[in-house]
């Protein structure tokens, strides 16, 4: 990198820093570094903006992009994403075929509903490979394995490709276009052929960064180059700037087991500014302690990790008045109210802004525009303005946790200023935008506690859940326990837990973005006696979630039908770890009371909430299926210490005498998960879904 790039670099990141986005995108463009300045354009959703400038750094027209080397056609690519998110079929479809990107076309205008239009870019792309376009005489009539590789030994590799291609061997033809260095083509048949890590290689090799992420991110966990995977997407991640919701996920592992090697060291690194950069400073502090943990000092990991400890450091004082309720300065509204007016940010000089017409149909608020990079700047005047703003910005900056608390009004995991109001989680409305980062758009479940929307997180632009709950005041030791168990929570990723991503604290309100779920909770489907096949189906994917949860330690102590949520196929996805136990829901008290729901509780759990262990979820799970098989609760009281003096002294009635055509080994597993004694049930959930499962193969 030369010197020029490399300060207009440090420049932008200060003035980022400061809020002086404009300033720093004229900067980098100046310097030629239009893909980090098309980022901070995209961060602020201008993308029709970054796609201008990105075609700048392009620099030729769309009918010679095909002609260009990869670090131009890599620049293209992303103009493209970034016209067809601005919405912006045409140029997006235009570039993305002269790039061969005929798949991504297809889509955006299928999306547009051009369906024709589709099927006219797909059939011209067939036409590359498509059997009959081989040469007349070549292979005869026998295409098979050994023409195709006669064909590769007399130097005729395209023609042996095609032959490939016809006897559907995609990982050959892969193997022989990656020779002649064809290497879009070679990532596209390793897809093909399943080889996801070979098409992401390949995909790298053509500077098809976007292709190359979509296939990384799929290399199943087991797989011996895994962690090779990872490390790609952590560098792709780091170098487009990006994160989504399947990288996340695809990660989770890597980053819970931590660096093995050195070069992996690197790669936590990256991660740890990629997490940043989007506002994820728990995850930043999460990648960054792993590498502490591997080499103390690496780099400036130590600085950098102090700085994100004081950034997010929130007092016991301050939670308190975050937390307190206040019922003498909250009224009934239908909307919430209003934010404090933010100062206005300083306007970068000499810039003219580009004014996009907005659509009618569009919900978004206009945005500021962005600079007209096309235009000519005025060298002299800005470098010295921008030159002269970096440096006053630096010496102004203050690292002191209360200078950093005090920048800005994005409230994420970090708390919020002391003088503004509570909110009432009801008084919120789909529209708003909480915490500068998520919209709401529709409520899709209400509570005592709280509400649940399903938002967009605007900064990685992922339809998730949001759930918005309202606790009274809390100790500093249990805010204490609830931060780190929602940081062991993230850990959890496993197909029957739902994801959670992050936390925070937003005018009173705690906040929780997890995976958007479609369905309903299991028990909207308990309306009797569940028929025992599905019953065992779904109890057996719960102990799935539930044995991946002990396995990290983590115990739910409030498994109940509401707890488990079942989507689209019967999929179960267990909800709530860590957070169910202290809601000021039914059942749930303060320290030194019970905790739990009262209908599933675990004898033990009555007894010594602190002492519960992985059986006690056991136990609630018992509970779960006599409810399902039966459509009965095993204890019932319409008073709380009657009902929990059931828990501990009283045995369940047998499940046949509620439903006779009950198969004898269920009924004998469901009274075994409900014995008194914990040593007396399973020793595990993995126990459970293995007697499930031999119970299923008989009633098959």
């Amino acid at each position: 990198m030369d010197e020029e790039r490399r300060r207009a670099l440090e420049g932008a990141k200060v003035l980022e820093r400061h809020g002086r986005l404009d300033a720093a995108v004229e900067l980098l463009s100046q310097a030629g570094v239009y893909e980090e300045a098309a980022r901070i354009l995209s961060s602020q959703r201008r993308f029709s903006d970054a796609a201008v400038l990105l075609m700048k750094g392009v620099g030729v027209p769309i009918e010679q992009v095909p002609k260009l080397g990869a670090e131009g056609k890599k620049l293209a690519l992303m103009a493209a994403v970034c016209f067809a998110r601005a919405g912006q079929s045409s140029e997006a479809v235009n570039l993305f075929v002269a790039l061969k990107e005929y798949q991504r076309a297809a889509q955006i205008l299928e999306k547009a509903g051009d369906a024709v239009g589709a099927a006219r870019v797909l059939a011209s792309a067939r036409e590359r490979h498509a059997p009959g376009h081989l040469p007349q005489g070549v292979g005869g009539a026998a295409v098979t394995a050994d023409a195709a590789r006669k064909l590769e030994a007399q130097g005729k590799p395209e023609l042996a490709i095609q032959m490939y291609v016809q006897l559907k061997r995609y990982g050959e033809a892969a193997r022989v276009a990656m020779e002649i260095e064809r290497f879009g083509d070679a990532g596209s048949f390793y897809a093909e052929a399943g080889m996801v890590y070979d098409a992401g290689a390949a995909y790298v090799a053509a500077g098809d960064s976007g292709k190359a992420l979509e296939n990384f991110v799929r290399v199943p966990v087991e797989d011996k180059r895994y962690r090779a995977a990872a490390n790609e997407v952590a560098r792709l991640a780091a170098q487009l700037s990006h994160l989504d919701v399947r990288m996340d996920n695809f990660l989770a592992r890597f980053i819970a087991e931590g660096p093995k090697e050195a070069k992996e060291l690197e790669s936590f690194y990256q991660l740890g500014q990629v997490f940043e950069r989007h506002d994820l400073l728990e995850n930043a502090k999460e990648v960054l302690r792993k590498i502490a943990a591997a080499r103390p000092g690496y780099r400036d990991t130590t600085e950098w990790l102090k700085r994100l400890e004081e950034k997010t450091r929130v007092t016991s004082s301050q939670y308190e008045r975050l937390l307190k309720e206040d019922e003498t300065t909250r009224r009934p509204s239908s909307e919430p109210p209003p934010l404090p007016d933010l100062p206005p940010l300083p306007k970068p000089r000499e810039i003219q802004p580009v004014h996009a017409a907005p659509s009618a149909l569009s919900t978004t608020p206009v945005r500021p525009s962005a600079p007209d990079v096309s235009a000519t700047p005025q060298p002299n005047v800005l470098a010295r303005d921008v030159s002269e703003d970096v440096e006053r910005i630096a010496r102004e900056l203050n690292p002191s946790p209360r200078g950093a608390q005090a920048t800005g009004n994005t409230l994420f995991a970090v708390g919020v200023k002391p003088e503004m109001g509570n909110l009432e989680p009801q008084a919120l409305t789909p529209g708003t935008i909480l915490a500068d980062r998520y919209r709401l758009e529709q409520q899709i479940g209400q509570g005592g506690s709280g509400v649940v929307f399903r938002a967009t997180d605007l900064e990685l632009s992922e339809e998730i859940a949001l759930k918005i709950f309202k606790l009274a005041s809390e100790d500093e030791q249990a805010l204490a326990r609830f931060r780190q168990e929602l940081q062991l929570s993230r850990q959890l990723v496993h197909p029957n837990i739902a994801r959670l991503f992050e936390f925070g604290v937003y005018r009173g309100c705690r906040f929780i973005s997890m995976e958007l779920l479609l369905g309903c909770d299991l028990k909207r489907l308990l309306t009797g006696p569940m028929e025992v096949v599905r019953g065992i189906h779904l109890l057996t994917q719960a102990c799935s979630g539930l044995k991946a949860a002990h396995d990290h330690g983590i115990v739910h102590r409030d498994i109940k039908p509401e707890n488990l949520f079942v989507i689209r196929n019967d999929v179960v996805k267990v909800m709530d770890f860590g957070i169910a136990k202290r809601q000021l829901t039914k059942g749930v008290t303060m320290a030194g009371m019970v905790a739990g729901t009262p209908e599933y509780i675990s004898p033990e759990q009555i007894d010594n909430f602190a002492a519960v262990t992985p059986v006690s979820d056991l136990y609630s799970l018992g509970v779960v299926a006599y409810e399902m098989f039966t459509g009965q609760l095993p204890f019932r009281s319409n008073e709380l210490v009657p009902l929990l003096m059931m828990h501990i002294n009283n045995e369940p009635p047998p499940l046949r005498s509620k439903v006779p055509s009950i198969p004898e080994p269920l009924e004998r597993l469901v009274l075994r998960l409900l014995a008194k004694k914990p040593e007396q049930r399973f020793p595990d959930a993995g126990a459970v879904a293995a007697a499930l499962a031999e119970i299923r193969s008989c009633s098959v």
